[in-house]
């Protein structure tokens, strides 16, 4: 099964959610999840959790991920909303909250479905030779 735009949208979503639910700021919890340790268990499933500033968080990644394919994702998150903070600090808003920032991330096209496709063909140039 591919891991599309849909299901990346929704593991960031769950981690966004998580972070909240615990009290941890969305930068945080990415950043945690990305030096944690990884533990399989006995189904297969691949288990990330991580404790930080008396709180503790576990997130479980889809089973057909490597823990390569996590870090990578984890990594593309990170880098995501860095990005998506900038934008909205260069944009005004002086100090966004997380979920200005999610907001942001969304928009990303790493996080985005192609909906629909037009030929464009208003840069092409017929020479007549």
């Amino acid at each position: 099964m591919a891991f599309g735009p849909t299901q990346r949208r929704g593991y960031l979503k769950g981690l966004a959610y998580q972070a909240s639910d615990n009290g941890l700021a969305l930068t945080v919890a990415l950043r945690a999840a990305l030096t944690t340790s990884f533990s399989t268990v006995e189904s297969g499933r691949l288990i990330l959790g991580t404790s930080t500033n008396g709180h503790s968080i576990e997130f479980a990644a889809p089973a057909y991920l490597s823990p390569s394919d996590v870090l990578a994702l984890l990594g593309r998150f990170d880098d995501i909303y860095t990005e998506s903070k900038a934008r909205l600090i260069s944009g005004g808003t002086a100090s966004p909250t997380d979920a200005e920032i999610l907001d942001e991330m969304l928009t990303d096209p790493f996080l985005t479905s192609v909906r629909s496709y037009r030929a464009d063909f208003s840069e092409l140039n017929y020479v007549d030779c």
